[in-house]
C-alpha cells in the first residue's frame, strides 16, 4: 500500500509538472512568433527547445507507467497528457519548420531543391547522427581501456560505461538500417522525422542522471532487414556454384580399349573411374571394379601398342 501511494504522488507529481511545462512552451511560442529581432527570436527558439525536451522526458515516463501492469489508476490522466506533449511535438516542428523556410529567399530555394529535398535532408541527418554516436562510443572504450583489469569488477562506473556502449552500438546499428531502408525507399522520410526528436533527446542527454529512454522508438518504422529478391537470388547463385563444384569432381569413366589389365594389388580395394602413376613404369594406373573383360577386377595398364590383355 505504501509503495503504491508513493507511485502515486510520483505520477500527480509528474502531471502537474505537464501542465505547468506546457503553459510555459505555448508563452515562449508566442514570444517566437511576436520577435522584433532575429536574435530575439533565436533566444526564443533555444527557450522552446529546452522546454520541449524537459516534456519529451516526462511523456517518456508517462509512456512507462501506462505500459506498465502495476498502475491502475490514473490511466486516462496519462494518456491525456501524453497526448497533450505530442501535440506541443507538433507545434514545435512546425515553428522549426518554418524558421528554416523563412531563413532562405526565394531564389535560394528554387537553386537548391534537390539539395534539400527532405529524403536528402534525412540522409545527412543519419550520417550527423551516426558520427555523434560513434564518437561517444570511442570515448566510452577508451576509458574503458584506462581502467586496469583489477578494478572493473564490482565498479559502478564500468557497469555504466558498458551499458552505454550496448545501448550506443544498438541505436547505430538500427539507424543503419533506417538508413538502408530510406534508400531503398522501403520507409519514407518523413516516417524518419517523426523519430527524429526522439533520437536527437537520445545523442544529446543518454548520460544525465534523469535520462529516460524510449525503447520504442523504431518500432512504427516497419524495418525491412534484407531485401527478399536479393535473398532469393544469392540462394540461386549458391545452388549453382553447388552444382558446379560437384560435376567437376565426377570423373567419367575410362574406356576398355585404351588400357591393358595387370594383377592388382592386394591392399587396394578397386575403384571405378580412379587413376594412378606408377613411376617404376613411367604410365598411368587405371582402376576399376570387376567387370566381364577382367575377372579379378585387375589394374589395366595403358599401352601405346592399345593391347587390353588380361593378366590375370
Amino acid at each position: 500500500m505504501a509503495s503504491n501511494r508513493k507511485l502515486l504522488a510520483e505520477i500527480e507529481k509528474v502531471l502537474k509538472k505537464v501542465t505547468e511545462g506546457c503553459l510555459e512552451f505555448d508563452d515562449i511560442l508566442e514570444k517566437v512568433y511576436s520577435a522584433a529581432t532575429s536574435n530575439l527570436k533565436e533566444k526564443y527558439e533555444g527557450d522552446l527547445k529546452k522546454e520541449i525536451k524537459k516534456l519529451q522526458r516526462s511523456r517518456d515516463q508517462i509512456k512507462t507507467w501506462i505500459a506498465s501492469p502495476e498502475v491502475k489508476q490514473s490511466k486516462d490522466a496519462l494518456q491525456g497528457a501524453r497526448k497533450l506533449i505530442e501535440t506541443k511535438m507538433e507545434q514545435f516542428k512546425a515553428c522549426e519548420k518554418d524558421s528554416k523556410t523563412k531563413a532562405f529567399s526565394k531564389e535560394g530555394l528554387s537553386q537548391s531543391v534537390d539539395e534539400h529535398d527532405d529524403k536528402v535532408d534525412q540522409q545527412r541527418w543519419i550520417a550527423k547522427t551516426l558520427k555523434e554516436l560513434r564518437a561517444q562510443l570511442d570515448q566510452f572504450e577508451s576509458e574503458i581501456e584506462t581502467m586496469p583489469a583489477r578494478k572493473r569488477t564490482n565498479n559502478s562506473r564500468f557497469d555504466q560505461l558498458s551499458g552505454f556502449i550496448s545501448r550506443h552500438k544498438y541505436h547505430t546499428n538500427m539507424l543503419e538500417k533506417v538508413l538502408r531502408n530510406l534508400d531503398n525507399d522501403t520507409i519514407t522520410a518523413e516516417q524518419v522525422e517523426g523519430i527524429q526528436e526522439s533520437i536527437n533527446y537520445y545523442v544529446e542527454s543518454n548520460q544525465e542522471e534523469d535520462f529516460m529512454e524510449d525503447e520504442e522508438i523504431y518500432d512504427s518504422l516497419g524495418l525491412v532487414e534484407e531485401d527478399e529478391s536479393f535473398v532469393k537470388r544469392a540462394a540461386e547463385s549458391d545452388d549453382e556454384r553447388s552444382d558446379d563444384s560437384s560435376d567437376s569432381n565426377e570423373v567419367p569413366p575410362a574406356k576398355a580399349s585404351a588400357s591393358k589389365a595387370v594383377p592388382a594389388k592386394a591392399d587396394h580395394a578397386p575403384t571405378r573411374g580412379t587413376t594412378r602413376f606408377d613411376s617404376a613404369t613411367n604410365s598411368d594406373f587405371v582402376q576399376f571394379q570387376a567387370s566381364s573383360w577382367c575377372c579379378t577386377g585387375a589394374w589395366r595398364r595403358k599401352r601405346a601398342c592399345g593391347c587390353a590383355c588380361c593378366l590375370c
